[in-house]
């Protein structure tokens, strides 16, 4: 999802450049809101993997908001952090709960 995401961006701020300046206003207000509504529905989840993929919408939010913001040094490195970060954060929690028999019926 995020690298979907990150690859329609830089390919389109590079083919439309004009057009990526004058819109980006836009997608950083929708970007901006799918941040804040990932993050309170992970907040309200009970379920572990429910947590994760609301949090994984925000964190992919979190990663176009930093290509549209248009500067290429800081938006690259941040987009690639936060790119990386929560999926080694999401292996490490999750490894516990893969091995609860509870959650595998079919084991």
């Amino acid at each position: 999802m995020k690298l979907g995401g990150y690859g329609c961006f830089r390919i389109a701020m590079y083919l439309m450049p004009e057009a990526a300046n004058e819109l980006s206003w836009i997608f950083l207000i929708l970007t901006g809101i799918s941040v804040v509504y990932g993050a309170f529905s992970a907040c309200v989840q009970t379920d572990l993997k429910y947590i994760n993929a609301y949090s994984s919408v925000s964190h992919c939010g979190l990663v176009l908001f930093a290509i549209l913001m248009l500067n290429q040094t800081a938006a690259a490195t941040g987009a690639i952090l936060q790119m990386l970060s929560p999926r080694t954060n999401d292996s490490l929690v999750l490894r516990p709960y893969r091995y609860d028999i509870r959650t595998y019926p079919y084991a």
